[in-house]
């Protein structure tokens, strides 16, 4: 018993150490100011009535990137990593959207050389879609659905990513019954990324910018934020598995 006891207070010690060294890159519930950029302030902003972050996107081409957006360089690029969000739209017209992921600081499309991993949703054809895209080395990897999400309606979006196995994987769930709506996985073109992935956040380069002729120049989506993290995917495994231990020992 007393072996168990010392083997248990050394573990949780280790736990504390590896939970300092793996510091969080980001966390916010926007309780207060996230203190995010923006190059459009009047459409991007900390609500702080409802403890979340509006965002109002309008498509205006011929407006290319960096253009229309908001979020935050954090601390330190991520490597493996889990990315939460929840979202609430609250309008969505045709050929309007939401992009939110990581990105390299240059913000670019893929075609100019930007790298990132994000999920969108919005309206295209189908009705309301989710679409999953991930860029490096100059090409890009895209999945999409329709799996009828609601106006109004809170989801919780988990994006992840495997540094060893290069591979990016997205799953969506209805917030309050915790279901998932629909889930995808992208392996990230051309071995892997190039660039640091270190601004967390919403960009609309890609909706309403290369000028395709049904796109609607007018198209606005309104949604809150809200409970954005970033998590260093290893550590989270590590302290998994440390738990089971810790179980597995008790029994």
């Amino acid at each position: 018993m007393r072996n168990h006891f010392l083997f248990t207070v050394v573990l949780v010690i280790g736990i504390v150490g590896i939970c300092s060294a793996a510091t969080v890159p980001y966390s916010t519930d926007f309780s207060t100011d996230p203190g995010w950029v923006t190059d459009q302030p009047s459409n991007y902003y900390w609500n702080s009535t409802a403890g979340s972050y509006y965002i109002h996107n309008t498509n205006t081409y011929p407006d290319y990137y960096p253009n229309r957006y908001a979020g935050k360089t954090m601390s330190q690029p991520v490597d493996s990593f889990e990315l939460r969000w929840d979202v609430n739209v609250t309008r969505c017209d045709w050929s309007s959207g939401l992009y939110f992921g990581v990105w390299d600081s240059s913000l670019q499309e893929t075609s100019q050389g930007g790298e990132f991993i994000f999920a969108v949703i919005g309206r295209a054809d189908g009705g309301h879609c989710i679409s999953f895209d991930v860029a490096a080395n100059g090409i890009g990897a895209e999945a999409g659905t329709y799996p009828g999400w609601s106006l109004n309606e809170w989801y919780t979006f988990k994006i992840s990513y495997d540094s060893d196995t290069k591979i990016a994987a997205l799953e969506v769930l209805d917030r309050d019954t915790a279901q998932s709506i629909w889930s995808s996985t992208l392996a990230v073109p051309g071995g892997g990324f190039t660039k640091n992935l270190q601004f967390l956040g919403s960009n609309l380069g890609m909706v309403g910018s290369h000028g395709y002729s049904g796109i609607d120049r007018n198209a606005v989506l309104e949604a809150n934020l809200d409970n954005v993290q970033v998590i260093p995917e290893p550590a989270t495994i590590l302290l998994l598995t440390l738990g089971g231990i810790i179980l597995r020992k008790k029994r």
